[in-house]
């Protein structure tokens, strides 16, 4: 079966976990034996960057650099060491922009719950119909982060 890799790697460039989608459905293949790290934490620790948006999967994840915005992806439930390393990390504001759905709420709720209160966290909804990043066009995407940043 023909599938895309989603490398993940560590700040020093080492490969911590290679998940894999598959082309022909939905279906997310990761190493189960491992913590599931932050996907693109390193870019954003190895950068300093102090704002950035926190999604479900890697899609999205590169949907948002795509338009113009640094983000990370939690691979779907973020676990208490994602939200560790990301409390560790250089960000500053983290912009929530879970999927449009009961499941992205509650991820996006455990988030809140467990991130340093030093971080500033706005919370981006995306517009009616539109469940995540690549559902939306470039200009909803940007109405919906606009919205978010005058919260």
């Amino acid at each position: 079966m023909s599938q895309i890799v989603f490398p993940c790697f560590d700040t020093s460039g080492n490969i911590l976990m290679a998940p894999r989608r598959s082309v022909v459905y939905k279906n997310f293949y990761l190493d189960k034996e491992q913590d599931k790290p932050v996907y693109c934490l390193d870019y954003i620790i190895n950068n300093n960057i102090t704002t950035a948006m926190i999604v479900e999967g890697p899609i999205d994840v590169l949907t948002c650099y795509t338009y113009g915005y640094p983000a990370i992806g939690t691979f779907g439930n973020p676990s208490p060491e994602q939200i560790q390393a990301i409390n560790k990390s250089p960000i500053k504001v983290l912009y929530l922009a879970m999927d449009n759905d009961t499941a992205g709420r509650r991820m996006a709720n455990t988030i809140r719950a467990g991130l340093d209160p030093r971080i500033i966290i706005k919370n981006v909804i995306w517009p009616n119909g539109r469940k995540d990043p690549g559902e939306c066009t470039f200009e909803e995407f940007n109405y919906a982060m606009m919205m978010a940043k005058n919260s």
